[in-house]
């Protein structure tokens, strides 16, 4: 089977795009905005420079015998993987040549607009992808990040809600709609699609981290700290979900050494300067306890 791809919002933020099964990472933000730390990476939609996890389009029959198109978009959704742009450039305009209006060439074109953040250009393509493949999760979902990206929140969730009516359980939009809930400040309804994504996959940093938000709102403390405690396992030098696992014991738990160790361990990689003021705080908070 060939595969298509959509694009996911994942990071510290969750931003994933849609052109295939890869995920990546985003921006996470608390909502006061000093106890999830975001994580910097290309791909974070509800960032400065959204980004998004590519899914690829499946399409509904392959050919007995494999044809050139076919062909073609094997190794497009392979290009994609890679993140080869100037290869999936050449692949899209031969698949294109062939049938303008591929719907998985569309979407892979609209997803090479996105990565340069050329949001008109990629919603354009998407939206030509769309009306071939109207009930397509993938590109309902890419068409949410490129909303993100020209800052239209509420058309993201339009999109988002769409796409989820398509596919309820794909990681993707469960991460992304419940980044964007964490970024409206609605921990309460990110907490559903957040659980969704993170039992689908425990081991993604930023999903982890907007998770463990939602469950520390919720008073749910102990499993908060087990889902950080995984997740560092995954990623032992991702200060972030370091910097949240220290905040939960020093201001949740009142286990203040612990929280310290673990600030030590954030000098130890030597401090990134957007958590120099929380590791402040926590060490000042840590001493008056």
């Amino acid at each position: 089977m060939i595969e298509w791809r959509s694009i996911l919002i994942a990071a510290s933020l969750a931003g994933l795009i849609s052109c295939g099964s890869e995920t990546k990472k985003s921006k996470s933000l608390d909502a006061d905005s000093s106890d999830l730390a975001t994580t910097e990476s290309p791909s974070s939609p509800l960032d400065e420079r959204p980004s998004a996890t590519l899914q690829p389009l499946r399409p509904n029959t392959v050919a007995p015998e494999v044809s050139r198109t076919d062909s073609l978009k094997k190794s497009l959704s392979q290009s994609l993987r890679d993140q080869n742009s100037s290869q999936t450039g050449a692949i899209v305009q031969n698949i294109l040549a062939l049938d303008p209006l591929d719907a998985q060439a569309l979407n892979a074109q609209g997803v090479l607009f996105y990565r340069k953040a050329q949001w008109d250009a990629a919603q354009l393509f998407f939206q030509k992808a769309l009306k071939q493949k109207p009930n397509s999760f993938e590109i309902l979902n890419n068409m949410g990040l490129v909303a993100i990206g020209k800052k239209d929140f509420a058309e993201a969730l339009k999109y988002f809600r769409r796409a989820l009516q398509q596919n309820p359980e794909d990681f993707s939009v469960n991460a992304n709609i419940g980044t964007l809930f964490v970024r409206q400040g609605d921990l309460n309804k990110a907490s559903v699609p957040l659980e969704t994504a993170y039992k689908k996959n425990p081991k993604n940093a930023p999903v982890a981290h907007h998770y463990a938000l939602t469950l520390k709102s919720a008073q749910k403390i102990e499993i908060a700290e087990m889902v950080l405690t995984q997740a560092i396992k995954e990623n032992p030098s991702n200060q972030y979900l370091i910097m949240n696992l220290a905040g939960l014991y020093i201001e949740n738990k009142n286990q203040i050494a612990q929280g310290q160790e673990w600030l030590k361990k954030i000098k130890f990689y030597g401090v990134q300067p957007d958590l120099k003021t929380r590791l402040s705080e926590l060490e000042i908070k840590a001493k008056s306890k």
